[in-house]
């Protein structure tokens, strides 16, 4: 009987050709990026009210551990990073996504979770919760390359986290890293709905990359510019890994920087529709450069076997 191998030749036949089947879903991806869901990343799971101390407080490793458990909730792979600072352990928290058909090539997207002792809404929960939102839509989808997600500690103590990281991963092929820092204030004014995309001088390809993806999946303006070393993609150029950092436009005039009312309590501060709209634009570009694909509904990998058994088989009594 001659069935069962030409029923699994056409199964492999099958699962070779569904990512041709689904190539371009950057726009389903982008399109999945919620409001409500970013929102509440935002204000119920990573504590950003008044009186939080996501620095050295209680606050930090609560958030440490509600990060954890939503990638684990998503389904994905993942761990505590460890590394030392100051004498003591801390962690960055990472999910991974493996590839299905590159997985050595690596995509990351980061963000820390650490503060200046105090709430941290906009510096830099805000990343934070854009990394968790882009976690939770490509849970849903098959990937090509392997997706890394990431949130960083100590950022403000001088970059430890994200470097403690990138020395333990020298060795690996990172092909692109995004870090989100300070994604939801965006007052009224010249430049409003703007958005900065800084990178070093030796990656202004990838910086334009970043750029026109946010231009393509959200309703942005994308200004590329010249690398701004203030956030945690700066261990990664420095290890020759193309980085970039998208932040705000209005950055340097954000009244609440590193203050007590870096707060979502803070009224008329954070702009929720504006920091989904960043986080919808790096969705895209993940989903494009990283190839995304349909997962396919229950039973679609047995129809297509079927059908092309079906269509050998014809093929074959018609000889």
């Amino acid at each position: 009987m001659r069935r069962r191998p030409l029923l699994l030749a056409a199964t492999a036949i099958a699962l070779a050709c569904l990512p041709a089947l689904h190539a371009d879903v950057a726009d389903s991806v982008a399109a999945g990026i919620s409001r409500s869901s970013y929102t509440h990343y935002l204000d119920d799971v990573l504590y950003t009210h008044d009186g939080d101390d996501r620095g050295f407080g209680a606050e930090h490793n609560l958030a440490r551990d509600a990060i954890y458990a939503q990638f684990a909730t998503f389904g994905l792979q993942t761990s505590l990073d460890p590394f030392t600072y100051s004498g003591s352990t801390y962690y960055n928290v990472v999910a991974t996504i493996p590839g299905r058909t590159r997985p050595d090539d690596i995509y990351v997207i980061g963000a820390h979770y650490d503060s200046v002792n105090n709430p941290g809404a906009d510096d830099n929960a805000s990343g934070v919760a854009g990394v968790l939102e882009i976690a939770r839509v490509a849970a849903d989808y098959w990937w090509d390359a392997t997706l890394v997600l990431i949130a960083f500690d100590r950022e403000e103590q001088g970059l430890i986290g994200s470097q403690a990281w990138v020395d333990e991963h020298l060795s690996d092929n990172i092909v692109g890293m995004i870090s989100l820092d300070m994604i939801a204030w965006n007052p009224a004014g010249l430049r409003h709905d703007w958005v900065r995309v800084y990178a070093g001088s030796d990656y202004w390809v990838h910086r334009s990359e970043v750029a026109a993806a946010i231009e393509a999946y959200s309703s942005l303006t994308a200004l590329p510019c010249k690398d701004l070393r203030a956030s945690d993609h700066v261990p990664f150029e420095d290890a020759g890994f193309p980085g970039a950092m998208v932040i705000e436009e209005s950055h340097g005039t954000n009244p609440h920087y590193h203050q007590p009312e870096d707060s979502v309590d803070s009224a008329d501060y954070i702009d929720y529709a504006f920091a989904t709209e960043v986080t919808r634009g790096i969705a895209g570009w993940t989903a494009q450069y990283a190839g995304a694909t349909e997962t396919p509904e229950p039973g679609t990998l047995l129809l297509v076997a079927a059908g092309v058994a079906c269509l050998a088989w014809r093929r074959r009594t018609a000889a």
